[in-house]
């Protein structure tokens, strides 16, 4: 997870930028998390990795900015979702975030 969430992150932005500030034109979305600014027991990992990311566009934005590049950069914090995904992990979904507002399908 720490892997992907972060080096990969920021291999893939340095390879991007590499073109994006000779042109200073193009635009990156990290995908993040809400999870990025809740605590919750059993995603310590998850959690600390997209506050990590939410922090390195931050910086990456404020860095461009200084600059006066073109690009944009911005973090995308989807909210959780509920699917399958938590069945197959047998998760209980009653101790999850938004349980009150569960709907089964």
């Amino acid at each position: 997870m720490h892997r992907l969430h972060v080096m990969a992150t920021v291999r893939l932005t340095h390879a991007a930028l590499r073109n994006m500030v000779a042109r200073d034109l193009g635009g990156i979305i990290n995908v993040a998390s809400v999870s990025a600014f809740v605590r919750s027991p059993g995603s310590v990992s998850y959690g600390a990795t997209k506050s990590w990311m939410t922090v390195f566009t931050e910086g990456l934005y404020l860095e461009l900015k200084s600059v006066q590049s073109n690009i944009i950069v911005q973090a995308l914090c989807p909210g959780f979702t509920y699917s399958e995904f938590h069945d197959t992990m047998a998760v209980d979904r009653s101790r999850l975030a938004g349980a009150a507002v569960l709907v089964e399908r």
